[in-house]
């Protein structure tokens, strides 16, 4: 048959192909791994991330890489830099030890398991073979139990416990967890269940990451393994014994007489037992005598000094009360006393004196064997040598001699030099010092107690009546705790640690840690150091035993950790220490009840009585409100609550600021739930002085105080408020935009008034207001706000002339009043307001409201024509009055237009106001040709022209040292809208004939002439007038002044004649002065006044007036006159 040969070289390809096709088919199965993974483990995968729950397990896969080998490499990626941090596999022998057994390569990817928060990192792969890199974001999210074990904890009926269960991250916020009783089919822990109803409390609201339950009020059943599960994942498992009540086996007999008390004794055990149930019981009848909640009557008490005890003392016994007494305990323990009731008389002495001799016999026995017992236990005796264990007692013999004395000595011998080193007994006062109260002589024999391996020694006896010495070898084999001869009692507060220390010395081939252990309080035990994992072994810590040292180191005392401690070493050797945990013995059981007021603050005290003890746990509550703890994490008393525990542990004291009403309660401190103090708090609110008020009237612009204050003047209200009951309770201050800066008030000087002050009242502000005191008391007070009621709504009309002021009246009726708003306005110029600001008005406008409220009156000066019209004032945008203002401007009066005139005179060109009241405030002179202001208002010319103002309304113009030029029409024109026209002629004086001067000069001496005769016929007819119109008294000639009068009315006019002609006055003075003798000889001076009233005449009315004055030289032999004027007067109508 023909062999085929094989080509090598073309078999090659096939095998690159088919490790290609492995490849391939691997990266497939991890791929499917890594999903069927997810949805084992609950991971979720997310493109390149995945999220994972805390204490699941999770498979990265090595992505983009292919390798026939599992020679990979992972680690921890910077997320910032991206460059490796450290290995996780292989682990980092440093960073990377928390990885350590939980890692693991799978086809290149990585398993984690057990993952933790820690975990969540950026993980790289990469092949030794390959430079590509992979990686992946793991995302850890839920909570990781910070102890998935916690040490067992051992309680009393009675007590609380808190089971602890707490993510490591105090933020996470888990969302599901349950506790549950592993014993009783997983028994939901909750105030659901009856069996737990009002005894469970968690603290997972206030604080989400802490997951732990209190339950109070601990029974036996609740014994058992408590489990905390999140997110029905992770859990937590906690051991919980409850200790009842174990009785103690007392003398079950009692024998007492007739009259006496007697005490039944029942306890249990453990001093810290509280049983919660207990009845004390007569067999023969059964009948119960006490119980928990039951008392037969007064001869039978319960003796309760401390929980434990339950001892029945019965007074006054009679026949009947002897019998059976049954003690039982939570219905399952009880114990039996059998009492005796005798007469003293029925004993006879004789057997009294039986009893005590036997009982004398039996403690000498006893002592007897004890002796031999303690010398001859444990130890073999080999010729000279006797072998013992270290902790039992020696008996050495004091061999061949013998002597009827035990005045023997017995020292150490050095085997070297054979010589005594120190006497052992006596004892050496240096040296022999170990030997203190361990060494006595039994008949010359030495014996020894407590041995340990230093008392392995050569001891040699000598009397002192021989010279003969013996000797014996102690050997001493095993281990020896030193320091044992005593219990060691040690004191510490809780919180604190303490070093008990125990050293063991072996001889020989013994180690020390052979055979030790350390037995603790409620019957937990050391055998090994492992063990300290199930005690705690933060707080537990023991160090190198091998070395002898088996010391034990507790930190973080509690008051459980109290109890008698023993160092055992072959169960023959122990040292005991009894350490006393000092609690918090509080110093007041019960405090004085405080009393405050709202927003005050308040320290609720609560201390330990020693100020070095610390606390383990303390809360404090409010008893009414079913013991809700008052805590900055309790929303009723968040940001006010203060402890002092942190810088002082022993001051549990409380303090309470910003208190309120709802704060009054009982307060209760409550240490390691056990003790408590209760402190009574009254919180004082505010009461109202006056519930009504009475109303208030003011004025608007006026100040208002509505009153409301607290009666008590230290009552500090948290809250208050004013409100406007018809403006649908609109709160009143200065928030509210209607009060704005116009509201005042005095809580924060003076807290007790809470009064209320409105400052620019106005008529909106009348109301009722009320003062409303934490929304439950209130208080109204009425506000009446009178405003400005104008005093006249019209008045008359005022005639003004230009440059005059007038006053404009407005003002209210009442003086009182005080108008917050008021306005002048002009009608006709569409209510262009009349004020300072103005343009029109400005600088010519005073009111007089500032100084007198109610006078809203208005003043304008330099009255123009342009102010004329209705002026309106109004108050408030609601009441108004009108005055019609007339402003009267300069009309000028006709005069000659001609004047004619010479060179170099002056000439006075006539320009005046028909009124001569009136003002004019622009006037100006022109000459017509040249169209030149010669003088004005404001301008004048030069000197030559002069304006004569001799009164207001004038504006006459004075040409002086006239020139030819001055001639022409010159133009007086007023406030630019009237003028009048004088024509000027300027001649010269030669021109003009002399005949026209002579007819001039005759006229006027012909003038002068009638003018003088006409006043001597007046003075001469005077007399006569008077007669008839007047009476003429003579005055003597000691008078200085005599005034005669006459006034005559005639009422025949006809009205209509009054109305034709203006009045005309006419008036004649004459006065005389010298030396020469009048006619009227005896007077000084006379004055004659005459009045008429001519109603019939047809000119207008005419008066006449004549008024002599005469003054000479009296004679010197008239004496002057107490009268210096006399006046008569006649008075006539017609």
């Amino acid at each position: 048959m023909p062999i085929k040969r094989v080509n090598r070289e073309e078999e090659k390809p096939d095998r690159d192909v088919q490790r290609v096709m492995a490849s391939d088919v691997m990266c497939l199965c991890v791929f499917l791994l890594c999903s069927g993974l997810q949805f084992t483990t609950g991971c979720e995968v997310q493109s390149s991330y995945i999220f994972c729950a805390p204490g699941e397990s999770v498979l990265l896969p090595c992505r983009d890489i292919k390798s026939p080998h599992t020679d990979v490499q992972w680690w921890i990626s910077d997320p910032q830099t991206h460059t490796p941090q450290y290995s996780v596999f292989p682990v980092d022998a440093i960073k990377g030890q928390r990885y350590k057994d939980r890692v693991q390569i799978h086809n290149l990817s990585l398993s984690i398991t057990r993952l933790t928060l820690d975990d969540a990192e950026i993980y790289c792969c990469k092949s030794k073979e390959s430079d590509r890199m992979s990686c992946i974001y793991l995302s850890i999210e839920g909570c990781t139990l910070s102890e998935t074990k916690q040490e067992p904890k051992t309680k009393y009926t009675g007590d609380s416990v808190l089971l602890s269960c707490s993510c490591e991250d105090p933020n996470t916020k888990p969302e599901d967890f349950r506790w549950t009783r592993v014993e009783s089919s997983g028994t939901e822990v909750s105030n659901e269940t009856p069996r737990y109803k009002d005894r469970v409390h968690t603290f997972h609201k206030t604080t989400p990451s802490n997951l732990s339950v209190l339950i109070s009020n601990l029974t036996e059943e609740d014994q058992g393994t408590y489990r905390c599960t999140v997110n029905n994942k992770t859990s937590t498992y906690t051991r919980l014994v409850v200790k009842g009540c174990v009785l103690t086996e007392h003398n079950n007999t009692k024998i007492s007489y007739l009259g006496e008390s007697v005490v039944l004794p029942c306890s249990c055990e453990d001093p810290k037992t509280k049983p919660e149930r207990f009845e004390w019981k007569r067999a023969a009848v059964n009948e119960t005598l006490v119980s928990d909640t039951y008392k037969i009557n007064d001869r039978f008490q319960m003796i309760r000094d401390s929980p434990h005890h339950l001892s029945l003392r019965i007074s006054n016994l009679t026949e009947t009360d002897g019998g059976l007494y049954v003690c039982s305990v939570n219905g399952k323990q009880s114990t039996h006393v059998n009492l005796t009731v005798t007469d003293f008389g029925d004993v006879s002495k004789p057997i009294y004196l039986i009893y005590l001799i036997c009982l004398v016999m039996l403690l000498v026995f006893a002592t007897a064997g004890c002796i031999y017992w303690k010398c001859t236990r444990g130890c073999t005796v080999q010729s000279s040598n006797i072998f013992c264990a270290a902790g039992e007692s020696a008996l050495l013999p004091c061999r061949d001699i013998k002597s009827p004395h035990t005045d023997v000595q017995w020292w150490i011998l050095d085997p070297q030099t054979l010589t005594p080193q120190y006497s052992v007994f006596p004892v050496d006062a240096i040296k022999g010092q170990r030997y203190k109260d361990r060494v006595q002589i039994h008949n010359l024999s030495l014996s020894i107690t407590r041995l340990t391996v230093d008392d392995a020694e050569t001891y040699c006896c000598k009397s002192k009546e021989s010279d003969r010495i013996s000797c014996v070898d102690l050997i001493i084999e095993g281990c020896f705790v030193s320091e044992n001869e005593r219990s060691v009692e040690i004191s510490r507060y809780s919180g604190e640690s303490v070093f008990l220390s125990c050293f063991v010395k072996c001889s020989g081939r013994y180690k020390p840690d052979s055979q030790f252990r350390w037995k603790l309080p409620n019957y937990r035990e050391i055998i090994q150091t492992t063990e300290l994992n199930r005690l705690n072994q933060s707080r537990f810590h023991m160090f190198n035993r091998s070395s002898g040292n088996l010391s034990l180191l507790i930190s973080d005392l509690t008051e459980e950790d109290e109890g008698l401690y023993s160092c055992w070493s072959n169960e023959i050797q122990h040292k005991n220490f009894s350490l006393i945990i000092k609690g918090c013995t509080l110093s007041e059981t019960k405090q004085e009840p405080k009393t405050k007021y709202t927003g005050d603050s308040v320290l609720l005290s609560c201390s330990c009585e020693d100020p070095n003890t610390k606390p383990k746990d303390f809360r404090w509550t409010r008893v009414e409100s079913s013991g809700t703890e008052v805590s900055n994490e309790t929303l009723r008393y968040k940001d006010r609550v203060h402890t002092f525990h942190k810088t002082t542990p022993s001051n549990l004291s409380l303090l309470i600021s910003n208190l309120t009403e709802e704060d009054q309660g009982t307060y209760r401190c409550t240490i390691n739930n056990k003790k408590s103090t209760d402190t009574k708090l009254i919180v004082k609110g505010c009461t109202l002085l006056e519930t009504k008020q009475k109303p208030k009237t003011k004025y608007s612009g006026d100040s208002v105080l509505l009153s409301c204050s607290c009666e008590d003047p230290n009552a500090k209200p948290e809250d208050f408020r004013w409100t406007h009951v018809e403006s649908s309770g609109t709160e009143v201050s200065n928030e509210t935009t209607r009060y704005k800066d116009r509201v005042h008030t005095f809580h924060k000087t003076t807290p007790s008034n809470l009064s209320l002050l409105i400052s620019n009242l106005t008529e909106e502000d009348q109301g009722t207001y009320r003062c409303t005191v934490n929304n439950k008391k209130s208080t109204d007070t009425e506000l009446i706000v009178k405003g400005c009621t104008l005093s006249e709504t019209k008045q008359e009309p005022k005639t003004k002339y230009t440059g005059d002021s007038v006053l404009l009246s407005c003002s209210c009726e009442d003086p009182n009043t005080k108008p917050e708003d008021f306005r002048w306005a002009r009608v006709e110029s569409s209510g262009t307001e009349v004020s300072n600001e103005t343009t029109r008005y400005k600088d010519r406008v005073h009111t007089f409201h500032k100084t007198t409220p109610s006078n809203l009156s208005l003043l304008i000066s330099n009255l123009t024509e342009e102010d004329q019209g209705t002026y309106r004032c109004t108050v408030n945008n609601k009441t108004t009055t009108d005055t019609k203002l007339i402003v009267k401007g300069c009309v000028l009066t006709e005069h000659n237009n001609t004047k004619i005139s010479y060179l170099g005179e002056s000439v006075v060109l006539p320009c005046s106001c028909e009124d001569p009241k009136t003002k004019p405030e622009r006037f100006e002179w022109k000459r017509a040709a040249v169209n030149e202001t010669l003088v004005s208002d404001t301008y004048k010319i030069n000197d030559r022209f002069q304006m004569i103002r001799d009164s207001p309304h004038h504006l006459s113009l004075r040409i002086s040292n006239l020139m030819e030029t001055d001639g022409g029409l010159y133009v007086c024109s007023v406030n630019g809208k009237q003028s009048t026209h004088v024509n000027l002629t300027v001649t010269d004086f030669g021109d003009v004939s002399k005949p026209i001067y002579l007819i001039y000069l005759i006229c006027l001496m012909m003038l002068l002439v009638f003018a003088t005769a006409g006043c001597i016929y007046w003075k001469c007819t005077r007399a006569k007038k008077g007669s008839r119109g007047s009476q003429v008294i003579q005055t003597p000639n000691n008078e200085d002044v005599v005034t005669y009068s006459t006034v005559k009315k005639n009422e025949d006019r006809k009205p209509a004649e009054k109305t034709q002609q203006d009045d005309v006055t006419y008036s004649s003075v004459t006065h005389v002065k010298g030396k020469k003798k009048r006619t009227c000889k005896k007077e000084e001076a006379v004055v004659y006044s005459t009045m008429a009233d001519m109603s019939r005449s047809t000119q207008d009315d005419v008066t006449y007036s004549s008024v002599v004055h005469i003054k000479s030289h009296k004679p010197k032999s008239l004496k002057t006159s107490s009268e210096e004027a006399t006046v008569y007067a006649s008075v006539a109508e017609r």
